[in-house]
């Protein structure tokens, strides 16, 4: 089971944060206005660690693409699917996005 919890902000006494360890074994955090929804990103994080489906929530900022090299990395594939994937990747995935990337 994946390692996560909830604690009070250390700086501000109204506020949650939900603590929790990625993929990689580093420390992440995110802060809340009530324990509930700390504790309903704990539970989130949590299913998302075990399942084996995380993505950091900082990677909204990345390229789709980035983020989905990132995906198939963290993921125990055999090569041919490995394969498969990249060539998704350069086929559909980079020229679809390449192309929105200039508009407004």
């Amino acid at each position: 089971m994946a390692r996560a919890w909830v604690a009070r902000s250390k700086d501000d006494a109204k506020k949650w944060t939900t603590f929790w360890y990625d993929p990689d074994g580093k420390q992440r955090q995110k802060s809340f206005e009530t324990k509930k929804r700390a504790d309903d990103h704990r539970k989130r994080k949590e299913q998302e660690l075990d399942a084996g489906t995380y993505l950091d929530d900082k990677l909204g900022k990345q390229p789709v693409t980035a983020v989905w090299e990132q995906w198939t990395n963290q993921r125990k594939l055999e090569n041919s699917t490995k394969k498969q994937y990249r060539s998704i990747q350069n086929t559909t995935l980079e020229p679809f996005f390449k192309a929105r990337s200039s508009c407004p």
